[in-house]
């Protein structure tokens, strides 16, 4: 990826961008393609950073709704550490729970996604990023009927990427697991970042943040990227 240089020269802040309201914008990518890092960076330059993740462990409370309807459709109660455990597995070796879980809780997590932006809209933000890797998979919108309010709660959408072999290397590490493990849970996503752009309901060129390199690099390719895009509310 050429890093993003800025056109405009200006050493831009948040705050210099007066009068603007909110923008919410889906920050997304594979397991291990470096998306939590970027969205720490982004913090760092003043965004607010909404992590799907969190939203999802919320719902995984007792008597949640969507702890209910895992329990129901699924026969597991995801309030507990065993329950999570064994649905975590299971997901991996079948695509119909899979599926199943996902449609739960993505329709869920979409609904709280508008939530959350209409109160931090009233609490006076000026920049939101969403970070979670199902805005990318596209086995989730195929003839979805929420993929228009998910479209509407975007005003862009910003992808992250890094060599297979970096993402393979990156889980290890994190997750304490094998290669082979490693593997499964990268393809298990089946997040195809070509396709993206395929998308007819959201239309434009998605800047794609690469995170192969140092941190270093990767600092001031986001930095590059913030102020040529974010702080000039430059279209792409």
């Amino acid at each position: 990826m050429k890093p993003y240089h800025s056109r405009t020269g200006l050493n831009l802040s948040l705050f210099d961008v007066v009068g603007q309201r909110l923008k919410f914008y889906g920050l997304t990518g594979g397991i291990g393609s470096g998306k939590s890092t970027v969205a720490k960076v982004l913090e760092d330059l003043g965004a607010t950073v909404l992590y799907a993740d969190d939203m999802v462990k919320s719902f995984y409370h007792p008597n949640h709704p969507v702890c209910e309807m895992v329990l129901e459709v699924l026969g597991i109660d995801p309030s507990t550490a065993e329950g999570r455990r064994r649905l975590r597995n299971e997901v991996l070796t079948d695509p119909v729970k899979k599926s199943h879980l996902e449609a739960i809780v993505f329709l869920a997590a979409v609904d709280a996604a508008w939530q959350a932006r209409n109160d931090l809209q009233r609490a006076g933000k000026k920049i939101v990023f969403y970070e979670s890797a199902l805005i990318a998979d596209p086995d989730l919108f195929a003839g979805h009927l929420c993929l228009h309010s998910l479209k509407n709660l975007f005003d862009g959408l910003v992808l992250v990427d890094a060599p297979l072999q970096t993402r393979v290397r990156r889980v290890m590490k994190r997750d304490g697991v094998t290669k082979a493990e490693a593997l499964t849970l990268i393809q298990a996503q089946k997040i195809q970042i070509d396709e993206i752009y395929k998308w007819p309901d959201f239309t434009g060129c998605h800047p794609i943040i690469d995170t192969s390199g140092s941190m270093y690099d990767l600092q001031k390719v986001v930095e590059y990227f913030w102020h040529d895009y974010i702080c000039t509310n430059r279209r792409w």
